[in-house]
C-alpha cells in the first residue's frame, strides 16, 4: 500500500506540473505607463559590481511588446561619462518603431514593426551588437540588420543597463523580457 501511495503521489506531481512543462514563457514583466510613475518598474542588470567590456558589448534577450497606445523605453545604457543610449518604442496609428538613440541628440536607428508582432507573448528575438572598437551598433531583429555609426564610443565601456524606468525615463510600454545574456567577445 505504501508504495502505491508513493506512485501516486509521482503522478499527481506530475500531473500537476504539466501545465507549466507545456506553457509559453512569460518573462520578465514590466508594470509600464498603465501604472502610476512610482508603481513602474525597472531591472538594472548590474546592481552592484559593473563589468567593464572592451571592444563589443553583445546584448540578447527575447522581447514581446503589446503596447498599442503609449510610447516608451525598452532599456537604457549609461556610460561612466554619463552618455546615454537607449531603445525606445513608438506606435501612432498607423505604424509602429523601435528606435535606438544617443538621448538628447539624435534617432541613430529606426526599426519599423508589424502590427501582427505587437502581442503578448509573441516574442521577438533581438541580438544588438555595440561595436565600441568601430564606433558603430549593430541590431538583428525580424532577420534583418539594422546598423549606425558615429556614436563616439571609446574601446572600453562600463555601462549601466536598465530595462523599463530609469533615472532618465520613466515611460515604459507594456512589455515583457526574456532570455537575456550580455558579454563581450
Amino acid at each position: 500500500m505504501r508504495n502505491f501511495n508513493k506512485v501516486y503521489k509521482v503522478v499527481f506531481l506530475f500531473i500537476m506540473l504539466l501545465p507549466a512543462f507545456k506553457g509559453k514563457t512569460q518573462g520578465l514583466l514590466f508594470n509600464s505607463n498603465d501604472c502610476l510613475i512610482n508603481n513602474r518598474t525597472s531591472y538594472n542588470v548590474f546592481k552592484n559590481d559593473i563589468p567593464t567590456f572592451q571592444d563589443h558589448l553583445l546584448i540578447s534577450f527575447d522581447l514581446s511588446l503589446w503596447d498599442n497606445e503609449h510610447l516608451g523605453y525598452v532599456f537604457n545604457i549609461t556610460d561612466s561619462k554619463n552618455n546615454s543610449y537607449s531603445l525606445s518604442y513608438i506606435h501612432s496609428n498607423i505604424s509602429s518603431y523601435l528606435n535606438f538613440n544617443i538621448d538628447s541628440k539624435s534617432n541613430k536607428i529606426k526599426i519599423p514593426l508589424s502590427l501582427a508582432q505587437l502581442k503578448k507573448r509573441n516574442w521577438m528575438n533581438i541580438k544588438i551588437n555595440v561595436n565600441l572598437k568601430a564606433d558603430r551598433v549593430e541590431i538583428f531583429i525580424n532577420g534583418k540588420w539594422y546598423k549606425a555609426g558615429q556614436f563616439g564610443f571609446e574601446n572600453k565601456i562600463t555601462p549601466k543597463i536598465t530595462f523599463g524606468k530609469n533615472e532618465h525615463y520613466f515611460d515604459v510600454p507594456n512589455m515583457a523580457i526574456k532570455n537575456l545574456t550580455i558579454s563581450d567577445d
